[in-house]
């Protein structure tokens, strides 16, 4: 009974290995060749395990406006990704696509319009991505709307801390500038690399974690790209003949300017993780008179500023992780209130004061 059993089982197999690449692909296994691509974000290894080149592209385009830094010796992230097969028609793919977000616990849902899906677990350190026909014709949007979110979502939970701030660099100190949205933390930051004084990291988000002697490590994203408000962009192209082009991009309710400091400072781009001797945390706040001032901040005014800076709302964990990463950081950082004045030749003065 056994012998016959095992003989139909393997006549079965064969009948199916026969018709294999005729059978019903429902879940699209069989669409394209697989692409492995292995890579490093912030030293961080990844895999992605995709089944078509468009990933690939958007990777390309992702990996420059993230710090570099030396390979981990750990085990690598996974992302899958793949194209939707028999596709609903949903008509044209919209210039801006509206983003909506999701999670619970472990898992976090990202969904790019009906046109794409992105969904992560936190624990195992996964990210699965599906895409809409339509938006695979698109790598640059595949990389801005799910991509850059997958990365970023995943180095948090792989145990990176992360600060809403710019990082600004003179030689081995680091100013760290953090603001409320108007606060004019763009604005503060290209006048400071204006001036020649500083190097930017970052104008949108640092990571942290520790080098291997233990000292903190700060990592930027993005890499070279300052958005600039409507007036503040005016004001550049006015000021600098030698200006780039200035792309807009929708960010929460208003269009800012993005300007491209690879393309117009080069030298003022620093894409190296950096492990400063120095930081200095300035809690930014704008003021009408010309003058600049600074005077210390507490313990309190640091800890509210930061936990308001740092990540959404997440687990425990989470925020156990990140905020130990920050405490690391700010264990000897001088934090100062940094009231910006009018005068911005004044302001860079004071900027370089507190880095020297």
């Amino acid at each position: 009974m056994k012998d016959a059993g095992r003989q139909a089982a393997a006549t079965l197999l064969q009948r199916y290995r026969a018709d294999a690449d005729h059978l019903e692909d429902f879940w699209g296994r069989r669409q394209g060749l697989p692409l492995r691509r292995a890579f490093c974000v912030l030293g961080r290894p990844f895999e992605m395990h995709a089944d078509h080149p468009c990933f690939l592209e958007a990777l390309r385009l992702a990996l420059p406006a993230y710090s570099q830094a030396p390979s981990q010796a750990v085990p690598p992230i996974i992302i899958h990704a793949a194209v939707a097969t028999a596709a609903p028609d949903r008509g044209p793919l919209p210039a801006d696509l509206h983003m909506t977000f999701a999670g619970r616990d472990s898992w976090a849902s990202i969904d790019a319009g009906g046109f794409g899906h992105a969904s992560l677990d936190l624990d195992r350190l996964e990210g699965h991505i599906v895409v809409h026909p339509l938006l695979a014709e698109r790598a640059d949007m595949v990389r801005a709307r799910l991509l850059d979110t997958v990365l970023l979502n995943l180095l948090i939970a792989a145990g990176f801390g992360m600060l809403h701030a710019s990082c600004l660099l003179q030689d081995d100190t680091a100013l760290l500038v953090l603001g409320d949205h108007g606060t004019g933390k763009t604005t503060t930051s290209l006048h400071a690399i204006e001036s020649g004084g500083f190097d930017l990291m970052t104008d949108s988000m640092v990571f942290v974690d520790a080098d291997p002697a233990g000292r903190p490590r700060l990592h930027g994203f993005p890499v070279g790209r300052m958005k600039l408000r409507q007036d503040v962009a005016e004001a550049f192209l006015e000021r600098v003949a030698s200006a780039p082009p200035l792309a807009p991009e929708p960010v929460r309710q208003e269009t800012k300017h993005v300007l491209d400091l690879r393309a117009w400072a080069p030298e003022r781009v620093r894409a190296e993780a950096v492990t400063p001797a120095r930081t200095c945390l300035c809690l930014l706040r704008r003021s009408g008179d010309p003058v600049t001032t600074v005077r210390p901040a507490t313990g309190e005014e640091v800890a509210a500023a930061v936990v308001a800076s740092s990540l959404f709302y997440d687990t425990d964990a989470a925020w156990t992780r990140n905020l130990g990463q920050l405490a690391r950081l700010l264990r000897d950082a001088s934090c100062v209130h940094l009231q910006a004045g009018t005068d911005s030749a004044g302001l860079v003065q004071t900027m370089l004061n507190l880095a020297g």
